[in-house]
């Protein structure tokens, strides 16, 4: 039940998801769309607004640049095309 999700329940599963090694923000969505479900559901079937992953903290969220293709790269994408791309 809704009440078996303890904060000590979130964290756990919270490790689990950072442990698979995905990125601060997927990490972040994850933990977003449970606290939204867990307001969502305590809000309609408990008393008290109970969300044990509001305590959780974000993620760092990392932006990753992209190197310019070289010329040599632009003319290996455009050989392997094929159909209407090429």
């Amino acid at each position: 039940s809704i009440e078996d999700v303890t904060p000590e329940v979130a964290e756990s599963y919270m490790a689990s998801v950072e442990a698979a090694g995905l990125t601060g923000r997927r990490f972040n969505a994850i933990r977003q769309a449970l606290s939204l479900a867990m307001r969502v559901l305590t809000r309609r079937h408990a008393p008290a607004e109970v969300d044990p992953f509001k305590r959780i903290p974000r993620r760092a969220v990392e932006t990753v640049g992209h190197r310019p293709l070289t010329v040599e790269e632009l003319r290996a994408v455009f050989e392997a095309a094929q159909g209407e791309m090429k």
